[in-house]
Order: C-alpha cells, then structure tokens, then sequence
C-alpha cells in the first residue's frame, strides 16, 4: 500500500514539474524569475476511505482511495483475508457496492452485491488492537508457520463470539472447548485437526456450517436437522438392498443412479399434467423449467437460487441480466394463466438477492418480506428491513401457490417467507429446511476454510423459523417411497385444486 502511495505522489510530483514547464513556454522570456506556480489544492479524501469495522461479521477493511486491505479478526487474533479470492472482489467493485452515511460515519457494503441487503460497518480511527499487537501471518505469508494451537484457537473463538444457534441443539461451546483441547498438541497435522474441527461442529447440526481444505481435498458439512432428498432416498436405498450403510464405490454410484431416477419420477408426477399441444420450456442452464398445464394453470419450477448457476457466469450483473431474461419468457409464456405453482421442493438455495428478484417479478406493488440481524455478542446489530420492489417490465400478479420441502433451504426459505407475505398467495406442502442464515466465510492460517451462521432472519410479524423451517398453509409429505411408488403428488394435486377454485 506504501509503494502505491509512494508512486502517487511520484506521478503528482512529475505532473506539476511539467505544468511549470508549460506556464513558461507560454509566457515567453517576459516571464519574472520571481513568478512561482499556482498552489495545488489539497486533494479531498474520498468518503469510503478509512477504517471500517463490524464486529458482529468479525472483519475490519481499511480502505485508501486507491486499494484496500481486508481483515478478520477474534477478540484475540487478526488475520487478513483476501476477497479478491473468495469473492473475486477488486477494489473498484468495493467501492461500487458501498455506501457511505458522512453524518454518522456508517458505511453498508453488498461486498460486490452478493451480501443483501449489507454489512453495516462503522468508521474507527484505528484497527483492532489485536490487528497491531497479535497479527497472524496467512499460508503465503512471510513468517507463516504452522501452529496447531492458534488454529484451534481461532476456530473456536470464531464461533464463540459468532455463531447465533448454540441454543437450538444446545450445545455447550465451553464444553466442546475443554474436550477437543486435550486432542490437540504442537505436533498435530493438519489432518487430523481437521478431523477435530469436524467433530465439534457436528452437534450444531447446521447445513451452513461447512469446513474445506483444498490442499488436503477435504470437506465437511455439518449435518442438517431434517432429512433432505437425498437422505431419504439412501435410507430407501439402504433398506431396499438391505444395507447398514454405502461400504463400497460401486454401491454409491448405484445409489446416484437411485437418487436420479427417484427425482425424475417424482417431477414426473407433475409433468404428466401438461396441456396438450404444450411443451416443458428451460433455460440455457436447466435450473428453471416452466409449462402451461391443463385447466389453464402454470407451473414454474426452480432448481436453484444460485445466480452462477442460474446465469451460469461469474459476474453477478449478467447473471442477473439472464434470470430477468428467461423470467421474461417465463411470464410472456404464461401470460394468461389462471394462476401459477411455483415449485421450489427440490431448491436447497444460493443467493437473497435472487430470491428478492424473483419475488419482485410476482408483484405490481411493494411489500415488506421479512428483516434480519446479526448476532452482537449478547445482543443483536439493528434490525434492517427488506422490502420487495416491483422488477422487470412486466409481473405476474395473479394466485400463486407454492410447493415447499424438507429440501426448500437457505435462500430458497427466504424466497417462501417472502411469498408468505404476497397477497393471493398460499405455501403448500412440508416446513422448510430452517436454515435462513447467510454463511459467513473464515479462514484459518493454514488456508482451512469454514464458515458458520450469524444472522437472525425475521417475518413482518417478529416470528424466527431457524431450525423449525417457515410452516405450510396446508401440509403434505413429499417424496415418500410409498407416493414414489403409487405415482402421487398429494402436495401438487392440492395446490392445484386450490388455484382451480381460487
């Protein structure tokens, strides 16, 4: 950052040398000696430099008007943290993403419009102290060396000062502390600390708690609290071949082979009702698939609220650009419809922003969806408030009804407890996962990645559905083996048989 300053004040220093030079040629050799050149302005910081910190996220950034350096930290250690390569964030798509309020020296970024609605971070005059006096040097880094210790350390800090649902599985973090402690000495490899770390967030039983080592090529995701598609179909699996557990390769792509068959035959189900003379639409990625079915009655699945995996690109402008696209067939497809099943049983998530999008495709008017907040220590950051906002040229504004599951998480829970709140509007089918809370991305020195959840996501009403799931109007197994196997949708008929009388 010194070079780059360094560099700056060389180019201005160059830049007045030769306006001087200019001045003279221009006014001859009747210039005086004694005439000296304009005094240069000082030039005005811009409003996004400086030290911004957010304790309830565990990350600090101070930004120059050139570059920025990102850090996180616990209450006892500090490290940097590169979001040009979590987030492929360079300093211009920062700064673009980032608001400033100059009267109370706030600043909420979207982190490149990944994060909504934002960070809020407030100005500081220094870094952490732990930033000064108990750096730790990354993989990479000069002076890195690997310290088992101060690894465990700054994992479960993290999660102590951090995590937001001890509560919900209650978990003694202390506890988990003093037992995984004895595991560990100066000698112990990255395995088997690994290993460690994958047995204390077990019990959390939280799908947005991950852990990735890329160099070891290990991953692990705490288990959820309810069983998804996949889980139900190994245990019908399992039971059909007379299996204890998967105890082979060949078994397991037997049961992939299983588990795609099993899904197809469930949408099936569903896709038996297209009108005649209709045909199933998708967009260029196969995450969205629409269809006129009878009785004049539409229905739009979505495999995803990725918007990479929707857009299929990196950048979030175009990916954006695409879903409005294929949203745009979608709506001039359906155009008349009576009303519209919006199926998101098979959707475990991806981005808030897409679910919003989406959501503001299916309304002429805006509404209040839902708030969230981060957890503070003892107490919570302030509430922010997410409103929908009409979007694109054109809406659907009739009845909708839609299909939720076990499966239905994250992003897609958000976009169901968003739907909860349009009018015309009914939830049909299983509680969802009750899994709301954006991961929020550590490191560890060695290059460890985890991640663990922070937020508190509400409805209008103050109700949290963390771990429970956002409930069903009107409720409905599905994916059972026995409706796999008779052909039956009871989730689907019903949902149809409610727009049909609607």
């Amino acid at each position: 950052m010194y070079i780059t300053i360094f560099n700056c004040l060389r180019k201005i220093e160059i830049w007045f040398l030769l306006s001087s030079i200019f001045v003279l040629i221009l006014s001859g050799c009747s210039s005086s000696s004694n005439s000296n050149p304009p005094e240069m302005e000082p030039s005005t910081p811009k409003p996004t430099t400086g030290i911004w910190s957010a304790p309830a996220y565990g990350v600090v950034v101070n930004i120059s008007d050139t570059d920025y350096t990102f850090y996180q930290f616990t209450s006892q250690f500090c490290q940097t943290y590169s979001l040009e390569e979590y987030l492929g964030l360079d300093f211009d798509s920062l700064i673009d993403s980032t608001e400033v309020n100059t009267d109370n020296g706030t600043l909420i970024t979207t982190l490149g419009g990944v994060k909504s609605p934002g960070i809020s971070m407030e100005k500081q005059t220094a870094l952490p102290q732990q930033c000064i006096d108990n750096y730790v040097a990354s993989i990479g880094e000069t002076n890195y060396e690997f310290n088992p210790q101060v690894e465990f350390e700054i994992f479960w800090s993290s999660f102590n000062e951090l995590y937001a649902f001890f509560d919900l599985e209650e978990v003694d973090w202390a506890e988990v502390y003093e037992g995984a402690s004895i595991a560990i000495a100066n000698d112990t490899n990255k395995e088997a600390l690994f290993s460690i770390f994958a047995q204390m967030i077990t019990p959390l039983k939280d799908f947005h708690v991950d852990l990735v080592d890329h160099e070891l090529g290990f991953e692990y995701t705490s288990p959820a609290k309810k069983p998804n598609l996949d889980i139900i179909a190994l245990t019908d699996f399992l039971e059909i071949h007379g299996l204890e557990a998967l105890a082979s390769e060949e078994q397991y792509l037997q049961y992939l082979e299983y588990l795609e068959l099993q899904k197809d035959s469930a949408l099936e189900v569903n896709l038996s009702h297209v009108a005649e003379g209709e045909s199933v639409q998708f967009n260029d990625t196969l995450t969205i698939f629409w269809a006129r079915l009878n009785d004049n009655v539409g229905y739009l699945l979505l495999n995803t609220m990725s918007a990479s995996e929707i857009g299929g690109g990196n950048n979030v402008d175009d990916n954006l650009a695409s879903l409005s696209t294929t949203l745009d067939q979608v709506l001039t497809d359906l155009v008349d419809v009576k009303g519209l099943i919006i199926d998101v049983r098979y959707n475990e998530g991806g981005d808030d922003f897409v679910s919003q999008y989406i959501v503001g495709r299916l309304t002429n008017q805006s509404f209040g969806a839902y708030s969230k907040q981060a957890r503070l220590g003892a107490v919570r950051t302030p509430l922010q408030s997410i409103v929908i906002e009409p979007q694109g040229d054109n809406q659907f504004t009739g009845p909708v009804a839609v299909l939720t599951s076990n499966t239905t998480a994250s992003a897609a829970e958000v976009f169901s407890l968003s739907m909860r709140e349009r009018i015309n509007t009914i939830l049909v089918g299983e509680a969802t996962a009750g899994g709301f809370s954006d991961q929020l991305i550590k490191t560890l020195p060695s290059g460890t990645v985890f991640s663990l959840s922070n937020e508190f996501y509400l409805s209008v009403t103050g109700e949290e559905f963390e771990g429970l799931g956002v409930p069903a109007d009107i409720t409905h197994a599905f994916f059972t083996r026995a409706q796999r196997e008779a052909g039956q949708d009871p989730g689907f008929d019903e949902a149809l048989e409610w727009l049909l009388n609607f």
